[in-house]
């Protein structure tokens, strides 16, 4: 499928992590642009539709240590100057599903899980470039979809990142605070 909407094209969408199955019917014409997802209109930016990407997504844990810390440095986190650190992350993580266009990795979900009771989503992330292009959302669905069967899933958002995580069911706690021990002085 191509990531360009066509003029009045139906293009599917496949089944969201709520289990709804939709198509969209999608118009590009100058400043009107839209696309209508079950009756509803939903407004675009040209810069929304993205010609010539392929994003694919694997489930490897073995990556060029070097990689991953550009795309964490490519957010600012200072742990991307620690790539040896984050490949053995990665390697002793439960499950690490990676984004990528062509050979170029644009985003990241790793889960740390016991497979039965809790899953913590310790990271997720997309490099800037490739941010509002839906891939944190196909490295979501990904996530909820192989944890669907643990009972409880936990992640620690960025204030102004939660709202992303509410569209897939995460709430905040209430009477509960995120704690953490860090080893090294960083604002991440």
């Amino acid at each position: 499928m191509s990531n360009k909407c066509l003029e009045w094209s139906f293009l599917p969408v496949k089944q969201n992590v709520l289990g709804f199955v939709s198509s969209m019917v999608c118009h590009q014409g100058g400043a009107k642009n839209a696309c209508f997802v079950g009756g509803v209109r939903w407004q675009f930016r040209a810069a929304d539709v993205f010609e010539g990407m392929n994003i694919h997504y694997t489930d490897t844990k073995d990556f060029d240590p070097a990689v991953l810390g550009a795309l964490y440095s490519s957010q600012g986190w200072k742990s991307g100057g620690f790539p040896d650190a984050l490949a053995a992350a990665m390697s002793g993580s439960d499950t690490v599903i990676s984004a990528w266009d062509g050979d170029k990795l644009v985003g990241l979900a790793s889960v740390l899980s016991d497979g039965h009771l809790v899953a913590y989503l310790s990271y997720l992330l997309v490099h800037p470039d490739y941010q509002g292009r839906a891939i944190g959302d196909g490295l979501m669905e990904r996530v909820v979809a192989r944890y669907k069967k643990c009972l409880r899933k936990v992640l620690i958002s960025f204030d102004d990142k939660a709202g992303f995580y509410e569209r897939y069911g995460f709430k905040q706690g209430k009477g509960r605070t995120p704690m953490y021990l860090r080893e090294y002085d960083t604002p991440y």
